[in-house]
């Protein structure tokens, strides 16, 4: 790849034969600002601007980059968002899409006016540290052949009504395109790290009943959509005894025709800092999907400390349908000595 120098000291992109560029800088950042020019790169397939780059883009027209097919963005800066908005404009036939955004403030006045409308991505991928620029996103992207989502909170808000307006903007987003997902990934505003697994919580820090409420039936709401998803991952939000119920396959049915959210599930993976669910319907649901017509092969459950240690008081349910083809695992946030336990048949 060739570049050269601009007259106003930056550093021009641009080659006809151009395929793949990535741009990632883990030491000091380049003294100038990188420029690239579309109208040389007509070939251009993959664009990765991950660290430490300064990006401008020059000669864009709208669906210029006609041949992007993987798009993986950083956005550190509000001089940042006009790149990105101009980026997904221009790239209507792209599959993949990655967006990191770290706690930049945008004013409203600068997003996008209008929805953008990608009829071929089947990836999306988001890490925001901005709540309301994420709502944004969900606003301004649709994606009908949209597969697989994936979401990861990038700070902790120890807010529930932050998760419960995500919650709601996710849902508008699918209803409007209405994709058919295959695999979910949410870890919401009120995810855990290891710096909070040893933090005291006093009872101020719960969540509100009503709060609790809502967000509950939000995600009861969003998942009772989604037939053929096949992997679910949770991490952050309120896990209720009714969606449990709802999600328990009825004894001789397979769950395909009795209402059952996502009944084609074959790998959940959950992580609950409060989790209102009692043992016992929990283990129902996890065995009732293990059982004949289930198609449920792995599970991993992240409690609370102080829920019911499932893996001893109900061992030989779980085991009737643990085995060599299942990987259940089970985890604690506290204790640290009770973090991990691999169920398996002896």
């Amino acid at each position: 790849m060739r570049h050269r120098r601009s007259a106003v000291g930056r550093i021009v992109i641009g080659t006809e034969s151009l395929t793949s560029l990535t741009l990632n800088f883990f030491g000091p950042p380049p003294r100038r600002p990188i420029t690239i020019d579309p109208s040389l790169c007509p070939q251009l397939k993959v664009l990765e601007v991950r660290n430490g780059v300064e990006l401008t883009i020059c000669g864009l027209h709208t669906h210029f980059l006609k041949n992007l097919d993987s798009l993986c963005l950083h956005v550190k800066a509000n001089r940042d968002i006009p790149i990105l908005q101009q980026l997904l404009a221009a790239s209507f036939n792209i599959r993949c899409l990655e967006i990191r955004v770290w706690m930049v403030l945008v004013p409203r006045a600068s997003t996008v006016e209008t929805t953008l409308l990608f009829p071929s991505l089947t990836h999306l991928t988001i890490s925001s540290g901005n709540p309301s620029l994420t709502l944004q996103f969900f606003e301004w992207l649709e994606c009908p052949s949209l597969t697989h989502f994936a979401f990861s909170a990038l700070q902790y808000i120890d807010d529930l009504q932050v998760t419960n307006e995500f919650l709601l903007g996710f849902e508008r987003f699918l209803f409007r395109a209405r994709p058919r997902l295959r695999c979910l990934a949410l870890q919401v505003y009120r995810h855990w790290n290891w710096q909070l697994f040893c933090t005291r919580r006093d009872d101020s820090d719960m969540p509100s009943q009503a709060s609790s409420k809502e967000c509950a039936r939000l995600l009861r709401r969003i998942l009772g959509t989604l037939g053929g998803l096949e992997s679910l991952r949770l991490s952050g939000v309120i896990v209720d005894e009714k969606l449990v119920e709802d999600m328990t396959f009825l004894k001789g049915g397979d769950g395909v025709n009795t209402g059952v959210p996502c009944p084609r599930l074959k790998t959940l993976d959950v992580s609950c800092e409060h989790l209102s669910v009692s043992p016992r319907t929990l283990v129902e649901m996890i065995t009732s999907r293990f059982s004949p017509g289930g198609t449920l092969k792995s599970v991993c459950m992240c409690l609370p400390s102080d829920y019911e240690k499932i893996e001893e008081t109900r061992r030989e349910e779980l085991e009737n349908f643990v085995n060599e083809t299942i990987d259940f695992t089970i985890k604690y946030y506290m204790p640290p000595e009770s973090a991990s336990l691999i169920l398996g048949m002896e």
